[in-house]
């Protein structure tokens, strides 16, 4: 079946019964020679509400993506209160997020991951994003506005044009590495999203190919804080000379535990390049 909406990209799903075992490569080849349009395969075949196999398939966009995760616990027996997630779902955007939960070990591990999860599966199951993140924001102020169970920060950047969204809720700044300057997305920057509930920090930025995005928890952030400012972190940003997203990841981290020494928070970097 198509689905192919005003306020949304083309995008393809091919429905067949679970008993109906097919291998996602004869998928592939089917959709290829009987679809007018170049469309790709969208992650793994999943199960509807009504039991059934669907494996979806998008338009091919004009950019791709690459990513590089680097992290650290705050005890190396300990469990990270930080959670991640980088996905492509059918809307043909690339999302990425890292959610800082409450407190420490298992119960700040609890918060993060929920707010991950709940972002997976209202995006994955076609949920428009910005609805996703009022969800979101519902669960974190479970507690009121002064007790959130976490931080979240998000970037879905549409493959098809590379305008990138920022939805932040008490998260450090991302920052936007391009051949010639490096930007900074602060919260403080962000303008509010007027159509949302308990609205996030919101600010559309447009990507090009060959630029990249790095999103940090607030443990990277807090080890380059100098003076209120992250004016160290984008020094050391602008000075990596490597176009190996997972290389600037880990040399972002190993520069954050240098920096704090033995104790130092929950650790996580992801760096991404389009291309």
């Amino acid at each position: 079946r198509c689905h192919n909406g005003k306020d949304s990209k083309p995008f393809l799903e091919v429905v067949f019964e679970a008993k109906n075992k097919l291998n996602s490569d004869d998928i592939d080849e089917i959709i290829q020679e009987n679809v007018q349009n170049n469309y790709i395969r969208i992650g793994e075949c999943r199960r509807d509400l009504m039991g059934y196999s669907v494996v979806k398939y998008m338009k091919k966009p004009r950019y791709k993506t690459v990513t590089g995760v680097a992290r650290a616990s705050k005890d190396e027996n300990s469990i990270s209160g930080d959670t991640f997630a980088f996905f492509i779902p059918s809307s043909g955007y690339y999302i990425s997020a890292i959610s800082d939960g409450t407190g420490s070990g298992r119960r700040a591990e609890k918060y993060s991951r929920t707010a991950i999860q709940i972002l997976e599966s209202l995006v994955d199951d076609g949920t428009d994003i910005n609805l996703a993140v009022r969800f979101i924001n519902l669960y974190l102020n479970m507690r009121g506005n002064e007790d959130r169970l976490a931080t979240i920060d998000i970037c879905a950047i549409d493959l098809h044009n590379g305008e990138a969204s920022f939805y932040k809720y008490d998260a450090p700044p991302a920052m936007i590495k391009k051949k010639h300057e490096t930007m900074i997305i602060e919260m403080d920057e962000l303008n509010e999203n007027p159509n949302a509930i308990g609205s996030p920090h919101y600010k559309s930025i447009r990507m090009t190919g060959g630029d990249f995005l790095i999103m940090l928890s607030d443990g990277i952030y807090e080890a380059f804080l100098s003076e209120k400012d992250c004016n160290s972190l984008q020094l050391f940003i602008e000075r990596l000379d490597t176009i190996n997203p997972q290389l600037m990841a880990n040399a972002i981290l190993n520069e954050a535990i240098a920096k704090s020494g033995a104790k130092h928070d929950d650790m996580t970097v992801l760096v991404t390049k389009l291309w």
